[in-house]
């Protein structure tokens, strides 16, 4: 093997190597959007609407409901954000290893 064929397959396996961390890294923050998105769709806009539909059948929304609602938020952002905490202990972990 001559020196630019050395030269070459150096090359190569550290274009393969930046290549995939980099797919990695992608990896990882395509899964931390979809958990943020999930975490939204399954905590806060699904019973919201659950919400709205029982508080609009009666025609008004009063106190109680729009405390009720402000409990909705407040619990779906804490899941979400317990969510990502978990994910970003998992990509930690998976980083260790």
């Amino acid at each position: 093997m001559n020196e630019k064929n050395l030269f070459g397959v150096i090359g190569t396996s550290l274009g393969v190597i930046g290549t995939s961390m980099q797919t990695e890294d992608v990896l990882r923050i395509v899964s931390l959007i979809i958990t943020i998105v999930g975490g939204l769709i399954t905590w806060i806009v699904i019973p919201i609407l659950n919400w709205y539909n029982k508080s609009k059948a009666d025609g008004k929304i009063d106190k109680e409901e729009v405390e009720e609602l402000t409990d909705i938020l407040e619990d779906g952002t804490s899941k979400i954000q317990e969510q990502v905490e978990k994910e970003k202990e998992d990509e930690k972990d998976e980083r260790k290893d």
